[in-house]
């Protein structure tokens, strides 16, 4: 199955010069969001992985405990969130890219020194 098939490019959005990747039809189609999971999880075991980490909302389809990533491979899940949205304390990053720029955290203590980190991200996705 070609995964590409259920991307779909939208040229010049959010931003001209931008093109947004709509993942909505692959999360539409039950074989090909089937066909992810085992993809990123297999990669996750593959890896090594300890701990899947996701940023925002979105992505937890993919990433969260309860969720098919993290389920999946029976590891760990760390919500990555942008700016004020985690209640205790934080370490956090700045970052910036193509039209914006923002600041992610994770709650402090999240990570053991010793964690494999698996990023779950739609815009990082490849297949």
């Amino acid at each position: 199955m070609d995964l590409k098939n259920f991307i779909v490019d939208i040229p010049n959005y959010p931003e001209h010069g931008v093109i947004f990747r709509d993942i909505t039809p692959l999360l539409n189609n039950a074989l090909a969001f089937k066909t992810v999971i085992k993809q990123l999880a297999a990669y996750a075991v593959a890896q090594k992985a300890t701990v899947i980490i996701a940023p925002e909302a979105h992505c937890f389809l993919f990433g969260p405990g309860r969720g098919p990533v993290s389920y999946a491979t029976n590891l760990w899940f760390i919500p990555v969130r942008k700016a004020g949205k985690l209640p205790r304390a934080v370490i956090d990053v700045k970052y910036s890219y193509e039209y914006a720029a923002n600041q992610l955290e994770i709650h402090t203590g999240d990570l053991q020194p010793n964690d494999l980190v698996l990023i779950v991200d739609d815009v990082l996705m490849m297949f």
